[in-house]
């Protein structure tokens, strides 16, 4: 298997520059970026609380079930901006642990200029598409009606594309190791969520409305970010004459091996809606996505710790301090265990209790082996979370994109094929079968061998 070298500055793996008083930084940072997250999760888990039940009752089950696969459409999409986003972190992150000043500008403008292009030329690429494709037999939602679909499709595209340059700022956040502002600033897009998600609900507003309520307060905050910090920090203000050639070649060489790990993880994670909407029909999708996000509430905790290690681990392998990079991933895997498997044991005995609670008794019907499906997806992310976190922060992109490209396929084929057989539980079983075989063995294999070297 073909995998990728660490970045130049971890070359023979020194552990030589280790600073103690750093690595409390970085660990504070972390803090600061989880109980931020946490909020924001929280905001988010409550309002999906509120909101759910109003809306299901509101649309029903068919137009809830296309509410989900256009709304899911942004998971499936991440690939849009062709990794230009992720491949700015590590590389600004390095930037500024070096005190690289003038890169760093040069960094950002020259992201910030592909992304605006990205945009133009995805948005007329959008724009010829939709005059040829039938959008509700694509989702499998025909009986909606094309024109609410087809309105929909529109409206959340529109969006989606507005907020690709804007999406920046959340980057720059976290190559700064300022994960706690990312989240706040993610919190208030859900709080707009919310509003204007019951607004919706209050004027019996049509499907495209309520993905625009569901799209947009993402969207708004992450402009209002944007502008909030081009105007605190005016030196990284994006500028014609800080783009350059070279970061531009690196930048956009360094987003293909994210854009290809993105496109591969959505396709693994994301299709499953799908799947299931074109075997078992959309109404399934609801069942499957409302016991999705009852398991992802473990995983949620975790990734308050898990999403702030990527810079850090970046900072650490910028300044040659291995040894904190390797002690803080072994927490990480130990901390996100002690979680999400008593979370997901709980889940699979009391995931239907839950759901009567929450959409009311006799709603939504879970079946166990899906319970158990769910259960053991949850524990397994707990593990390679971190261990992807720790990857990307040494630059260890292409062995994720060959064993992320291996699971796509392998998900798809096994969510073909035991769809028709287990049904709702069929996608998930499958991504579990896939993951376990060409990401998690893959990758505890990789690392014990990288570690060795040191």
């Amino acid at each position: 298997m073909t995998s990728a070298r660490p970045d130049s500055a971890l070359a023979g793996h020194s552990i030589q520059g280790h600073e103690p008083e750093r690595g409390q930084e970085r660990w504070r940072r972390i803090w600061h970026a989880a109980f931020g997250a946490a909020a924001f999760r929280g905001v988010s888990i409550a309002g999906t609380l509120v909101t759910v039940p109003l809306v299901l009752a509101e649309l029903g089950d068919v137009r809830f079930g296309a509410l989900v696969l256009v709304t899911q459409l942004a998971t499936l999409l991440v690939f849009t901006d062709l990794g230009l986003g992720n491949g700015l972190v590590t590389a600004l992150a390095r930037a500024l642990a070096e005190g690289d000043r003038t890169r760093a500008r040069s960094l950002v403008s020259s992201t910030w200029f592909l992304l605006v292009g990205v945009m133009l030329l995805a948005g007329a690429v959008f724009a010829v598409t939709s005059l040829l494709v039938d959008w509700a037999r694509v989702l499998g939602v025909e009986g909606v009606g094309a024109r609410d679909v087809t309105a929909s499709v529109v409206v959340f595209a529109v969006l989606f594309l507005i907020g690709l340059p804007a999406s920046i700022s959340q980057k720059i956040h976290l190559a700064h190791q300022e994960g706690w502002q990312a989240n706040a600033w993610q919190t208030l897009g859900a709080l707009l969520t919310v509003g204007a998600t019951v607004a919706c609900v209050v004027a019996s507003a049509d499907l495209p409305w309520f993905v625009a309520a569901a799209v947009g307060g993402a969207v708004v905050s992450a402009l209002l970010n944007s502008a909030w910090l081009f105007l605190t920090r005016p030196e990284l203000r994006p500028r014609r004459r800080d783009v350059h050639v070279e970061v531009v070649h690196f930048i956009f060489g360094s987003g293909v091996l994210f854009l290809v790990l993105g496109v591969a993880g959505s396709v693994a994670y994301q299709t499953d809606a799908l799947v299931i909407s074109h075997i078992l029909g959309p109404e399934e999708v609801t069942t499957y996505n409302l016991a999705l996000r009852l398991f992802l509430v473990p995983g949620l905790v975790v990734s308050f710790l898990v999403a702030p290690l990527w810079p850090a681990f970046s900072d650490a392998f910028a300044r040659e301090d291995t040894a904190w990079a390797m002690q803080t991933l072994r927490r990480a895997v130990i901390w996100g265990a002690w979680v999400t498997v008593p979370g997901a044991i709980l889940l699979v005995l009391f995931g239907q209790p839950l759901m009567d609670l929450w959409v009311g008794e006799g709603e939504v019907t879970i079946p166990m082996l899906l319970l158990v499906s769910l259960g053991l997806w949850t524990a397994l992310n707990a593990v390679i979370g971190p261990i992807a976190m720790f990857f990307n922060g040494a630059h260890i992109v292409t062995f994720q994109v060959v064993c992320a490209v291996a699971m796509a396929v392998s998900n798809i084929a096994l969510s073909i094929t035991l769809t028709p057989w287990l049904g709702v539980a069929g996608p998930v079983l499958g991504t579990v079968v896939a993951q376990t075989v060409c990401i998690t063995i893959p990758s505890l294999i990789y690392l014990s061998r990288w570690s060795r070297q040191l």
